[in-house]
């Protein structure tokens, strides 16, 4: 729309069961307002493995900038950063004595895709300014050096047959989550 102009917009609700539609027009230079919906949802993420909750706090470390850039209720923030300090307490309460994270509360194997997942997440809240204990990290840190040492394979198959052993996906990760780390 031209600076001082108008324009008319027709919504179709007419083609939808009568109080089932509903519409929001938005209008702003701003990009940010695309995702708006989406932040609102990330909030309240309803599930809880390690996995699920790294998930929907990662993005949440940010959440606070956008929100300043959308002009968003301040409660909203701070919804978004009590997330993100529950994640990490659930995380901490996750570990267990060889460092490693466990996909669900009371649950005692470890999952080494969820530590190295939590890790990359802690380490970015750390630098988010949120606080981490410096212990949960250096635990962690240990139990992905410590199963890199091991040189795991795990086998690899094509059109069901086997052809070789290569290395997990996790080893890619750890390097990168350790170098992220200066470790």
């Amino acid at each position: 729309i031209a600076a001082g102009g108008s324009k008319t917009v027709n919504f179709a609700l007419d083609k939808f069961i009568p109080g089932s539609a509903s519409y929001q027009l938005i209008i702003s230079k701003n990009p940010a307002v695309e995702i708006a919906d989406q932040m609102y949802k990330l909030i309240s993420y309803p599930h809880g493995c390690t996995e699920q909750t790294v998930s929907a706090a990662f993005p949440q470390l940010y959440f606070s900038d956008l929100a300043d850039l959308m002009h968003m209720d301040k409660t909203v923030k701070a919804n978004a950063n009590y997330n993100v300090q529950e994640a990490i307490r659930k995380i901490k309460m996750r570990q267990l004595y060889n460092g490693a994270i466990t996909l669900w509360d009371y649950e005692g194997s470890e999952n080494w895709w969820a530590t190295v997942y939590a890790a990359h997440f802690l380490l970015e809240a750390q630098k988010a300014g949120f606080e981490v204990d410096k212990s949960l990290l250096d635990n962690i840190y240990q139990y992905l050096s410590n199963r890199l040492k091991s040189r795991e394979n795990v086998p690899y198959y094509y059109n069901g047959h086997l052809e070789r052993k290569i290395a997990p996906k996790e080893v890619a990760y750890s390097l990168y989550v350790l170098a992220l780390a200066g470790k």
